[in-house]
């Protein structure tokens, strides 16, 4: 008998194959055992289809019943042919590797690609979360990371860089720009205010005065994320304006806070939100803040945003008007 002769002889299980005859045989062909067939089992007496549950690697696979046509992926180090066979989705070297945080792949428990969960990497805006803390420094709002919801003004509280606990009070506020000798000065150091004065309840240290003459300072909010420029182009964005307003027993000196809207250019555009100024009667002549807050639509084109703060002086030689707690806030509607 030969391996090649066109007949089933000697210990063939099946024509010029199986048995010791050298030659595999194809699926469908007679068998006896798995050795006889072609990298596929013998079940039943027949050379079987392959499959992802055989224990061999056949049919395409990528490995033993991982990878190819299989709905099972291959774990980190077994042979890939591409980045479909890995549950890591990382085939390099014709091998599964392990996910890491720069392998431009979402992979392990990353929320978005390299970011999010334990990759030790924050999402920026835009991209998707399951919550806060997979975001950097924004809120995770309806899956993604996004400006919503929080407060966008920097240092609103006073609390960011030094405070003038003692005189000379000469500490200006941190992340803001400033015109004249505006400053961040502690509810200890006995300039207007003390840590019992009425106003917030959640106040922290510090707080921000005129000091000498009429001043202001101002920050620019830039709007970032596709979806949160696609909600205020289509007008269902609105913004809170608030602060704690206030000044000295019967003086008048006061704060004022505006928040103006930019287009891409810059331009102003809509209309602004302001709050304040709180003067002594509103104040009924006591040395204290008071709430103010005030609420309006975000302008279509809206690219940026202008929180300005004056403090303007009306009795003395030093402004008394204080502020606290300054917020912007922006929320969607459906």
């Amino acid at each position: 008998p030969m391996n090649h002769d066109n007949v089933m002889n000697g210990d063939e299980t099946d024509v010029d194959c199986g048995g010791s005859s050298g030659n595999k045989c194809a699926v469908g062909k007679i068998c006896k055992a798995t050795s006889d067939c072609n990298n596929v089992l013998c079940t039943s007496g027949i050379c079987s289809s392959p499959s992802c549950s055989d224990g061999l690697k056949n049919g395409g696979e990528a490995d033993v019943d991982c990878g190819g046509p299989c709905s099972t992926k291959c774990d980190n180090g077994k042979t890939c042919s591409s980045t479909t066979d890995c549950v890591s989705k990382v085939c390099n070297g014709n091998q599964c590797q392990a996910p890491m945080n720069h392998d431009n792949v979402m992979n392990g428990d990353e929320t978005d690609v390299d970011c999010g969960g334990t990759s030790g990497n924050k999402c920026a805006v835009g991209k998707t979360c399951k919550v806060n803390t997979d975001c950097d420094n924004v809120l995770c709002t309806s899956g993604f990371c996004s400006i919503l919801g929080m407060n966008l003004v920097v240092n609103g509280d006073a609390e960011t860089g030094d405070c003038s606990k003692t005189y000379p009070y000469d500490k200006h506020p941190t992340g803001w720009k400033y015109t004249g000798s505006p400053i961040q000065v502690a509810y200890t150091a006995g300039w207007d205010l003390s840590a019992t004065t009425p106003g917030p309840s959640d106040r922290g240290q510090c707080y921000f005065a005129g000091l000498a003459g009429s001043n202001n300072m101002s920050q620019t909010i830039n709007i970032n994320g596709a979806t949160t420029l696609s909600l205020i182009d289509s007008g269902k964005v609105s913004t809170n304006l608030s602060a704690w307003l206030g000044g000295y027993a019967h003086q008048d000196d006061n704060a004022k806070v505006t928040l103006n809207f930019n287009n891409q250019g810059g331009t102003k555009i809509g209309n602004a939100i302001a709050i304040g100024p709180v003067l002594s009667g509103d104040r009924k002549n006591i040395t204290e803040l008071l709430f103010e807050q005030s609420t309006g639509m975000v302008p279509t084109g809206t690219r940026s945003m202008d929180v300005l703060v004056e403090f303007t002086l009306l009795s003395g030689t030093d402004s008394d008007g204080l502020v606290d707690n300054i917020a912007v806030v922006l929320s969607a509607s459906n």
